[in-house]
């Protein structure tokens, strides 16, 4: 008789020990917003290349008196405002420091506004001073007429192959000068020295470039060094070579 009671007896101190959690805990960050000891007293901030710490700071904005269970979202959403932050996330160290970790936006190209400014894979315009940051990046050009400063959509396939191309392919991406994008599919590369275009539907595999390459030199020793303008891919069977001016 006695283990149906002891039994009763656990069940009902689980059950008040897990009401007693529910209704404490929702109540334990307004709590510590008043213990000194968890007051913010540093920011340490990871994944920084082009920004500096005290930038990533003023946009933050963290008020001095901020507690580390204040809830962090309005900082995030001042800190992805900023032009050259494309993600953050904010963690809590204990005693009293926030952790960002920062993706910054990469310059994949340089777009003439009419002076050379670098964007990111996505377009977008980047605050970089090329005196403070020397970039060695393509020229991406819309292959239609934009009035005024090309817009993002306006040159957002030649971004996002220049990305795609400097991470999957930079032997040969480092060659390329010129990135024209023309159309939503279409790109063609300035690449070498002299400059052969190569016309081709967006994205360009790495066999595809081996094989130009190896038409290129083909194509270079049948005319006797005679380097060819433009080496089309943009159909499935075929590479087409052509001599004479930019089509």
């Amino acid at each position: 008789m006695r283990k149906p009671a002891l039994f009763v007896g656990w069940l009902s101190a689980a059950v008040l020990l897990g009401w007693g959690l529910s209704w404490a805990m929702p109540r334990v960050p307004g709590a510590l917003d008043d213990v000194d000891w968890f007051r913010v007293r540093s920011l340490r901030i990871e994944g920084l290349r082009y920004l500096t710490t005290l930038e990533v700071e003023i946009a933050a904005a963290v008020p001095k008196a901020a507690n580390l269970w204040d809830d962090t979202g309005p900082v995030e959403e001042r800190l992805r405002a900023h032009p050259l932050i494309r993600a953050v996330a904010v963690t809590r160290r204990l005693p009293g420091t926030l952790v960002f970790e920062v993706e910054e936006r990469v310059p994949v190209g340089l777009v003439p506004t009419p002076t050379l400014q670098p964007v990111d894979r996505d377009g977008h315009r980047l605050p970089l001073d090329p005196a403070h940051h020397p970039l060695d990046l393509p020229v991406i050009r819309p292959g239609r007429a934009v009035q005024g400063t090309p817009a993002p959509a306006a040159i957002a396939a030649g971004a996002q192959e220049a990305a795609r191309l400097a991470e999957v392919d930079p032997t040969f991406w480092a060659g390329v000068s010129v990135v024209t994008e023309n159309g939503s599919h279409d790109v063609v590369l300035e690449w070498g020295d002299p400059i052969v275009r190569l016309r081709y539907h967006v994205p360009l595999a790495q066999g595809r470039v081996r094989e130009a390459l190896a038409v290129l030199a083909d194509a270079v020793d049948r005319t006797g060094g005679r380097l060819p303008t433009t080496i089309d891919l943009r159909f499935a069977d075929q590479i087409v070579v052509r001599w004479g001016g930019f089509d």
